[in-house]
């Protein structure tokens, strides 16, 4: 698809964002890109839209939160976390001045380190700390419809918390040898959390899902996850899947997204976590500076012996759902494109697994549907999906890039 060369230098003001008809293979590839920002100075980790779609929050290891106007793809405030460092920046449903977000500095060093952070980004005042985890955040999720609100660290712990309280709301104890990350699906009642066991190579990343509503009763649903195009042999070598990432429902909410720090991704069945629907994307991990990254050892992605990096716990993004809960777009397609955008199987298939009776998960890698380019400064590592405006936005580095469709 050619583009204007010229296109990061639009005027504020010039985007506006068509009305979309509902997704096609067509539409799809008509995606473009509109504008280019280039406030931040450092690699952007996290993006996130606010309930109207209107506002982009994201964050950076130049320690900024910035706010920016989807509808003209225009920068609107910046905040500063010099102190304590930021990641997974989140809009609460308190309107799109409140932000959440994790720590990154002195993690598991100091009693504060780790504190969730409740900013009202106008004043730069904190409205509220959320105290208990004694690691890094590696995952930080708000309900679609309530202020629920899930967080999941190195210490080994899942989180729930209340915005309008202080205190903890309940805990999943999994273990320091357990990398976890956490979602909440579209009804704010089914939440999902997805571990490995950094410790133990030969055992597989399970998803659990569980009543958000009560967690102490334990998941109602436990399954491995299972990389469709592997094979899994009696005492094999358990095929290695990259460090995860994210859990992210479909809008519809009949499908998870399992993101990792790799460009490979997994689609399950959210009522049915027995059945993978598809992978998407390849099986190498860009480490820090954007290479490859080769220490996977099978175990979900951890480092070898010592447990989790932190080179890999503040990154996400990867990957999302377009809104139509069909497709999904992956940033860096293993066919070279700087997005790549997928579909999903109608029906998962089967795969077999040594000592389980019954097939489990599917045969089958997403249908790539189109390659959306453009000439990035680096590689892009996070893409995220408008679903209100039916927009996209990615991250290069430090640069962020604003995409529509063609009228």
């Amino acid at each position: 698809m050619g583009i204007d060369e010229d296109f990061s230098k639009n005027t504020p003001g010039e985007v506006n964002v068509p009305e979309t008809p509902p997704l096609s293979a067509q539409l799809l590839e008509s995606y473009k890109p509109a504008r280019l920002c280039q406030e931040n100075t450092k690699r952007i980790t996290s993006l996130h839209f606010d309930d109207s779609g209107q506002y982009l929050v994201t964050a950076s290891e130049d320690d900024s939160i910035r706010i920016y106007d989807c509808n003209t793809a225009t920068h609107q405030r910046v905040s500063f976390s010099k102190k304590y460092g930021c990641h997974l920046a989140r809009f609460t449903h308190d309107g799109p001045t409140k932000v959440l977000y994790a720590s990154t500095k002195e993690s598991g060093e100091r009693a504060d380190a780790d504190v969730i952070r409740y900013l009202d980004t106008p004043t730069n005042q904190y409205i509220r700390y959320y105290k208990g985890h004694k690691h890094s955040v590696t995952s930080l999720e708000v309900s679609p419809v309530d202020d629920l609100v899930v967080s999941a660290s190195l210490d080994g712990t899942v989180r729930l918390w209340d915005t309008r309280s202080p205190n903890c709301q309940g805990c999943i104890t999994l273990g320091t040898s357990q990398r976890a990350v956490a979602g909440i699906d579209s009804t704010g009642r089914v939440m999902a959390v997805v571990t490995y066991n950094t410790a133990d190579p030969k055992e597989l990343p399970y998803v659990r899902l569980f009543d958000a509503r009560n967690i102490d009763t334990g998941a109602f649903a436990t399954q491995p996850l299972l990389d469709p195009t592997a094979t899994y042999t009696p005492n094999g070598r358990v095929p290695a899947i990259p460090p995860l990432s994210g859990v992210k429902f479909s809008p519809d909410g009949k499908k998870i997204l399992v993101t990792t720090t790799g460009d490979a991704h997994f689609v399950v069945d959210s009522y049915d976590p027995e059945r993978t629907y598809c992978k998407v994307g390849q099986q190498s991990a860009p480490d820090a500076a954007g290479g490859n990254n080769s220490s996977s050892n099978g175990n979900g992605g951890g480092p070898a012996s010592s447990g989790p990096s932190l080179t890999d716990v503040w990154v996400g993004g990867e990957a999302d759902f377009a809104p139509d809960s069909a497709h999904v777009v992956v940033a860096n397609a293993a066919e070279g494109g700087t997005i790549g955008v997928y579909q999903i199987p109608a029906v998962p298939a089967a795969v077999t697994v040594p000592g389980v009776p019954e097939p489990l998960g599917s045969a089958s890698t997403g249908q790539l549907v189109c390659q959306l380019d453009y000439v990035a400064p680096t590689p892009v590592h996070r893409v995220a999906f408008n679903h209100r405006l039916n927009t996209m936005v990615s991250s290069s580095h430090s640069a962020l890039c604003f995409w529509i469709p063609e009228n």
